[in-house]
């Protein structure tokens, strides 16, 4: 793996960890935040999920199945 690879996937597992991160925090916190900004908050995270995903797979030469 390239140089610019590996610093492409070392950002995007930053960024998934601090998602995570996130979405552990609401499912601590969710009773005290409007429904509509839990969905929303989620919905984010898990595109962003998604996203990630398919940049390492990306990344890795392996083609994306979306079920």
């Amino acid at each position: 793996m390239r140089k610019s690879e590996m610093t492409a996937v070392m950002s995007t597992l930053q960024q998934a960890q601090r998602a995570s991160a996130v979405i552990r925090a609401l499912r601590h916190s969710w009773v005290e935040i409007p429904g509509h900004e839990v969905e929303l908050l989620l919905e984010m995270s898990s595109e962003y999920a998604d996203s990630a995903t398919e940049c390492l797979i990306n990344l890795s030469g392996e083609e994306v199945s979306h079920g």
